[in-house]
């Protein structure tokens, strides 16, 4: 009887690679052989590894080509030993793990922003890692910088008018997501980070007009003219905007996460909005007391009820 042997198997991803260059696959071009490093030329089933063909330098010698491919493989090796929910955090050498490691990795500070803050982070490094995510950082240039900041700033349609904001704040993400990665001691995090320092990009020009109070007057004749309190919460709400120099949201409040026990707090599942500005938010030495020649023209045109849940004459 013949003698019987065990089926094959993959190799085990805990095991060391057998060969000085695991992963090189060689492809005749045109002119020339050129060296790749393949994920399955080391493993059956990567499992979803970001990069599963990588270009080699075509002039680099066998020591270098063992030295990428050993350095490659061992990401690949990480990526396959560590939890499978915990894989989208490792870093892998590309601008969008880079991207994904940011915004999830525990000790990130992009936790601690706020959510409206939050989201325009996510707008940029959405845009980041539709457009540029694949690229490696160790082999990204200055220039290649560059020209993705044409590329964000070009106008939504032909003859439009070019997103310079658009395209500064991206740059402006992409310098946060290499200082988090220099901060986890990534060096070619921090190569890049140096380089990158003391170039300057165009950013869109200040905001120069300012609301005058003829303009906030008409805009609470208007809301008044309503005759509802919707009508006279808007009213008031641009009077303070205006009156005391505030944000709109320093008015109307914001969403965050939910905590227990806030007062004035209003909850929809585990959010909660917050921040509402009310009367008792004025100070004392700034509440009008009275109508007269001396009062702010803002509080004179408006007639609150003593019920209004937002600010009102008390």
């Amino acid at each position: 009887m013949s003698e019987s042997h065990p089926a094959r198997t993959g190799q085990k991803t805990s095991m060391p690679p057998r060969s000085n260059h695991p992963g090189l696959k060689w492809r005749r071009t045109a002119n020339r052989r050129q060296p790749y490093w393949v994920a399955k030329q080391v493993v059956r089933d990567p499992k979803g590894f970001p990069e599963r063909t990588i270009r080699l330098p075509a002039v680099a010698d066998e020591d270098t080509l063992g030295e990428l491919c050993r350095d490659h493989t061992a990401r690949l090796l990480a990526w396959l030993a560590a939890p499978e929910g915990e894989r989208a955090v490792i870093y892998d050498g590309s601008i969008r793990s880079l991207s994904r490691l940011y915004q999830q990795h525990a000790d990130s500070p992009f936790h601690d922003v706020k959510r409206n803050t939050r989201k325009t982070y996510c707008d940029s490094l959405k845009l980041i890692e539709n457009t540029v995510g694949n690229r490696l950082v160790r082999a990204v240039t200055i220039i290649d910088v560059k020209r993705w900041f044409k590329l964000w700033r070009a106008p939504k349609v032909e003859g439009g008018t070019p997103r310079a904001s658009r395209a500064h704040d991206a740059v402006s993400m992409l310098r946060t997501i290499l200082r988090f990665g220099f901060a986890l001691g990534y060096p070619d995090c921090a190569n890049f980070v140096e380089r990158l320092k003391m170039v300057r990009f165009e950013n869109a020009g200040a905001r120069e007009q300012e609301m005058t109070a003829a303009q906030a007057m008409a805009f609470i004749r208007v809301a008044l003219s309503r005759g509802n309190a919707r009508g006279r919460n808007m009213a008031i709400g641009v009077a303070a905007q205006f009156e005391l120099a505030l944000r709109q949201k320093d008015i109307i409040g914001e969403w965050g996460p939910a905590r227990a026990n806030t007062a004035g707090a209003t909850y929809d599942g585990a959010e909660m909005w917050t921040g509402a500005f009310r009367w008792e938010n004025i100070p004392a030495g700034l509440r009008p007391r009275r109508t007269g020649p001396g009062q702010s023209f803002a509080w004179m045109t408006i007639r609150c009820c003593s019920r209004c849940s937002r600010l009102c004459r008390t």
